[in-house]
């Protein structure tokens, strides 16, 4: 009996130390590691603890086999069960240790995609530290993800300010709340309709940052230029009566069902389609674009891929 005891203890224990002794920062670099290590080590535990509760009643049991005894599968089973229920626990444990880390000392950045593994399904993201220097760091993503990423693609992502290899990607509007404190959503026509009334490019930002963050301007005649959100890898030109807005996806429906509301007519020409009324004329086509392609790197380092993009021209009347 002390001896089944001993063997609980120690399992328990390695279970505790997996769980609870492992420092954050190793535990972020090496995640999927350790709960492969971890699963195998404590399963390797738990099964000579139970096979020594097992053994009397295993070696007991007649030569002649009792086709009612059970006993092997129960064993088996319960190994089963540990196996794959310790490994969700580690995995789970993983990821909600790394997200209290991020909320407790996370910031908000951009990072640049410098690198993208396909092979290992693992992309890596550069980005500035408080202090201006710059951070690699390795992130993990699933093949149904990989094919959104591609070099020198501008992502936002929050980082530990204490443990810089702890990094998660930022992919909607509810994650990026969480961690700017703000509201978020995508612009709508009436977004754009409204910048017309502003005076400044001044204003056009502070407006567009309440819509959602990181807006910043290139302008060269008080309100005209451009203005970019590179965590939506959107961005709106300002020309004098004219408003242009890239949209980085392909949407082909994108404004128009608020366009059927605003009474606009439609008709096509050539790719491009037009939406007329009193006040304005709207424009909408869809490009395939190359991506864009950073000084950083030489030519045969990247890939000429393309992607397509949704453009929306407003010319006021």
């Amino acid at each position: 009996m002390k001896k089944g005891l001993l063997f609980m203890v120690i399992t328990l224990f390695s279970m505790c130390l997996f769980v609870f002794g492992i420092p954050i920062d190793i535990l972020s670099k090496n995640s999927t590691l350790l709960t492969l290590i971890s699963t195998i080590i404590c399963t390797i535990l738990f099964a000579y603890t139970i096979l020594y509760f097992f053994q009397k009643k295993i070696e007991e049991k007649p030569d002649n086999n009792d086709s009612n005894d059970d006993s092997g599968l129960a064993f088996f089973g319960l190994i089963i069960l540990f196996l794959f229920g310790f490994g969700a626990f580690q995995i789970a444990n993983s990821i909600n240790v790394k997200e209290k880390e991020l909320q407790k000392n996370g910031k908000l950045v951009i990072a640049t995609v410098t690198d993208v593994i396909s092979f290992e399904e693992y992309i890596k993201l550069e980005f500035l530290l408080e202090n201006g220097s710059k951070y690699t760091a390795k992130v993990d993503v699933s093949a149904d993800e990989l094919p959104k990423y591609y070099k020198n693609k501008k992502v936002p992502i929050v980082y530990s300010k204490k443990y810089f290899s702890i990094v998660k990607i930022l992919k909607n509007d509810k994650e990026l709340s969480e961690y700017s404190n703000n509201a978020s959503r995508d612009l709508n026509l009436n977004d754009l309709v409204k910048l017309f009334e502003f005076d400044s490019d001044v204003k056009v930002t502070e407006y567009l940052n309440t819509i959602n963050l990181n807006w910043t301007n290139e302008t060269y005649d008080g309100l005209n230029g451009t203005y970019y959100n590179l965590v939506r890898d959107i961005s709106i030109e300002i020309d004098s009566n004219q408003i242009t807005y890239i949209h980085s996806k392909y949407e082909v429906e994108l404004f128009d069902d608020e366009l059927k509301q605003l009474g606009f007519t439609s008709n096509s020409s050539e790719g491009v389609k037009f939406y007329n009324n009193d006040t304005y004329i709207i424009m909408k086509k869809l490009e395939r674009i190359k991506n864009k392609r950073s000084e950083d790197f030489v030519e045969d380092d990247i890939l000429s891929e393309r992607r397509s993009i949704t453009i929306v021209s407003i010319i006021k009347k």
